[in-house]
């Protein structure tokens, strides 16, 4: 408790131009050391501030030095403004990164500037005009994914940036359903119509948009619910020639059972089928185009051999008038198989082989029979597309749908 004795030294000429040192004593009183620490203190603290050693390394940062003296002096105004002004500096780090497009380093700061808001017990309120900011940006963000169909990295960076920054957000938990609702590439979506569709993106490259096209072909118990006994006027093509006895939808050429795809119709009974739909549903269906049919293809990765699709193998021997030329395998169907039996990629089913598909907008505006089916041998593929009448019916004929966005 006794007082601190220092000595200064300092030149001084003497009378004869000689220097000599002369002693300076003092006495200082622990009031005044303490006033001195507290300020070595806070000016290491801007210092570390100014430098962005925000809260790291531990004891070595500016929030640490100005917690430091708080514990002396809680009063310290000076220190409190400090601690709250590395907040501040966060931000502007936070801001930078996202200038640069880099939300993933942003995201890191914000989990860092939340961590010091809790450690410090510090009041969010004070950045209530910043996290606005990063509220209002990933608004934008999700409503720009919403419109384009696309999620994306950034986005799901700003949504859990906004999520660190007011944890259970009533505003930042619409913004995260209405994203989540965002289909996204082979995601499967069924409808009250009893059909499933798959979400496939657009390539951008040829005009053609997202699609949501039918998970599998319509079958003969689904056509069954629209048409009753309808549609059998017209004999059945089957290889290509009417058959000799009357032979329909509700007859075909072969044996089949509901969950088969129904064969036997023209396009515009495929187009009315959809426009049935269309009148108990707010969605709207109809049968894909020529361009969208050629797009699926790039899209569905498709394989043309009796393990992956229903296609004109070995099994046909008996029935030649399918091909001429069949693949050397067995698929274990003669004609048609039942809907599904042939899983492709994003969670397609039947895309290549069983039955070819009712596509319009074909050459002058017509229809066209697309891809191949059971009677599909060797040196056939998927993008075939075959101009017919659509008035005809056809034994390797069926369709799918398209659900509109």
């Amino acid at each position: 408790d006794d007082p601190l004795t220092i000595t200064v030294g300092v030149l001084n000429p003497d009378a004869d131009g000689q220097e000599e040192l002369v002693d300076l004593t003092g006495n200082l009183d622990n009031e005044t050391i303490n006033e001195m620490s507290i300020e070595v203190k806070l000016n290491e603290a801007q210092e570390l501030l100014e430098s962005y050693r925000l809260t790291k390394p531990r004891g070595d940062n500016a929030a640490d030095k100005y917690q430091a003296v708080l514990l002396e002096q809680p009063d310290n105004q000076t220190a409190q403004n400090g601690l709250n002004k590395v907040g501040i500096y966060y931000f502007r780090l936070i801001e930078s990164k996202l200038k640069d497009n880099d939300s993933a380093t942003a995201l890191e700061y914000t989990q860092s500037l939340v961590n010091y808001i809790n450690e410090y017990n510090i009041n969010r309120d004070l950045f209530e005009l910043q996290v606005s900011e990063i509220m209002s940006a990933t608004d934008q963000l999700v409503s720009q994914a919403i419109s384009n169909r696309r999620r994306n990295q950034a986005v799901d960076n700003h949504l859990k940036m906004a999520d660190l920054l007011v944890p259970k957000y009533a505003f930042v938990e619409n913004l995260k359903q209405s994203y989540a609702n965002i289909p996204t590439r082979g995601q499967v979506s069924s409808d009250p119509s009893g059909h499933a569709f798959v979400f496939i993106p657009s390539q951008r490259s040829n005009g053609v948009g997202d699609l949501w096209v039918g998970q599998s072909e319509v079958t003969v118990a689904q056509f069954a619910q629209f048409a009753g006994e309808r549609f059998a006027e017209e004999k059945c093509l089957h290889y290509g020639k009417k058959t000799f006895f009357k032979k329909t939808w509700l007859k075909p050429p072969f044996d089949q059972t509901n969950t088969h795809p129904v064969i036997c119709v023209t396009a515009q009974n495929a187009q009315d089928y959809a426009n049935w739909l269309n009148q108990q549903s707010t969605h709207n269906y109809r049968l894909p185009t020529a361009q969208e049919w050629q797009q699926l293809n790039q899209s569905i990765k498709t394989n043309h051999n009796c393990q992956a699709a229903n296609v004109a193998g070995l099994e046909v021997e008996d029935e030649n008038k399918s091909t001429d030329n069949p693949l050397n395998c067995q698929d274990g169907f003669v004609f048609t198989a039942p809907i599904n039996s042939f899983p492709e990629s994003l969670n397609t089913q039947d895309f290549n082989g069983n039955v070819a598909e009712w596509v319009s907008q074909c050459q002058n505006g017509g229809y066209c029979a697309a891809g191949s089916s059971w009677r599909s041998g060797q040196q056939a593929n998927n993008t075939q597309l075959k101009p017919l009448a659509n008035n005809e019916t056809h034994s390797h004929v069926g369709f799918r749908l398209i659900r509109e966005l």
